[in-house]
Parts: structure tokens; sequence; C-alpha cells
């Protein structure tokens, strides 16, 4: 259309995103002290969510109510243990 070539030659995903719930709420003030030995910042005048990042490579946003938003999936390959780590993590830091 108007002389214009607009065919998609190659396609590179380069990026996923995904969604999670955790079954419970989260008092993020409370956990992000726990979590000073990992990669994780909480600031909430700036951003709603605690911002964690794995040895993996991926990105958790994660929110007072229990959602995770996951960035940074290049590979599925073993995702949901990566998850399930993370998952883990705060339920244990949470309760302790």
């Amino acid at each position: 259309m108007y002389g214009i070539d607009n065919t998609i030659k190659n396609i590179n995903i380069n990026n996923r995103v995904y969604m999670d719930q955790l079954d419970f709420e989260v008092d993020l003030e409370k956990l992000i002290v726990k979590l000073s030995d990992y990669d994780a910042s909480y600031e909430p005048e700036q951003f709603p969510g605690m911002n964690f990042k794995d040895k993996h490579g991926l990105t958790y946003l994660l929110f007072g109510s229990g959602k995770i938003t996951i960035t940074g999936v290049k590979y599925l390959d073993n995702l949901e243990e990566h998850v399930q780590e993370f998952k883990d993590l705060i339920r244990e830091k949470s309760n302790s």
C-alpha cells in the first residue's frame, strides 16, 4: 500500500512478561528489610511494588496484594521452577 513494503521478515522474541499470584498479601515494608542480602528494592514513594532480581536473570515486581509480574524471560526452560523458588523465598521471609 502506498508503495511501502510492510512485510515482516524477521521476528525475534527478546522478552516475555508473565503474571502470577501469591495466595496471601505481603507487607512490603517488612519484607524488604528481610531481603537485604538479595538484589531487591522497594521505594513506595516512587512505585507501589517491590523490585527483585534473581540469579537466573528474571525480574519480579511484587505488589502488596500478592500479584507478581515477571519480566526478563528469554527462555521457558525452568521458568516454573525459578518462579516457585521466588514464591517460596517470599513465603519464608514473610513468615519469619
